[in-house]
């Protein structure tokens, strides 16, 4: 099991990363894009822009992680834009962390949520 905490417990980070991606231009959509490409991500789920990186790419659709988050979605490729030097300029506030020498295995979502609440409160597990 991996755990995405954020590496600080401060929101300001984040409100102004927030208003950094907002100003994404969203005619440049990403082109090609493959596993490890940098991007910004408009989130299916609350229609937010984010930083994030594709993980796997389908026919039409790519899977990314918000790298200031860490969890993971299925977004369509019209939903990826090129993120700017200014963006990936500023460090990934999202830091993974894993148990050390525990045998790979399916976790529950009850025990991945308790391991994360353990590790911190706001912590994402993958």
């Amino acid at each position: 099991a991996v755990v995405s905490t954020q590496s600080t417990g401060d929101e300001a980070p984040l409100v102004i990363l927030a208003e950094l991606v907002a100003k994404t231009n969203k005619e440049a959509v990403l082109v090609e894009p493959a596993p490890g490409t940098p991007c910004v991500a408009l989130s299916a789920e609350d229609e937010k822009m984010y930083r994030a990186v594709v993980i796997s790419v389908a026919e039409e659709t790519a899977v990314v992680r918000y790298v200031d988050y860490g969890n993971t979605e299925e977004v369509p490729l019209s939903s990826l834009f090129v993120i700017s030097p200014v963006l990936t300029a500023v460090p990934i506030l999202a830091v993974p962390l894993s148990l050390h020498a525990i045998e790979e295995q399916e976790w529950s979502e009850e025990c991945l949520t308790a391991f994360g609440e353990i590790i911190y409160e706001d912590a994402w597990v993958t």
